[in-house]
């Protein structure tokens, strides 16, 4: 009697071990979470994207708000590789920088807007209906116009923004 009951002790002591090295591979499993969706990061001044989408054409602008500071405008176009994509300004006043961004040549001030940059989609996948079987997608990043001791407007893409501020 007396060997069976310290086997059920080990045995209970063992499975005492056990459960507290499991409480921590539980908690790993239950900390994770899937999210869709997405959060706009503002550091600065606050611009937005106009889009429309008419006749296998995507129309983009860049709008500063009425308290924006000057900025500098660049956008870059992202789509599926079998989508064959023709990106051009009709005005002129964007110019492809040849690093895959599209540059817009003049300083966006508060409560403007940039010209249009035309996306056209010239070859589609065999049988493929907008919106649901590619996307084309337009990023843009905005930069503070710095000026020369001259008075010239200029972007520095480069620039980081400081720690606990904006750039």
């Amino acid at each position: 009697m007396k060997k069976k009951a310290s086997l059920i002790l080990c045995g209970l002591a063992l499975l005492l071990v056990l459960m507290t090295r499991l409480g921590g591979a539980s908690a790993y499993f239950t900390s994770n979470a899937w999210a869709k969706g997405g959060r706009t990061l503002i550091m600065g001044s606050v611009n937005e994207i106009l889009e429309e989408f008419s006749a296998w054409t995507k129309h983009v602008t860049v709008k500063a708000e009425d308290d924006s500071e000057p900025v500098f405008v660049r956008a870059r176009v992202f789509a599926d590789e079998s989508v064959e994509l023709l990106i051009l300004s009709e005005d002129g006043s964007w110019t492809d920088g040849g690093d895959g961004w599209w540059y817009c040549g003049t300083v966006l001030s508060a409560g403007e807007s940039t010209a249009e940059l035309l996306v056209k989609v010239v070859k589609l996948p065999v049988g493929a209906v907008a919106g649901t079987d590619f996307n084309v997608i337009v990023v843009y990043e905005c930069s503070r116009a710095l000026f020369k001791a001259d008075g010239t407007p200029y972007a520095d893409w480069t620039a980081q923004p400081e720690k606990g501020g904006t750039q």
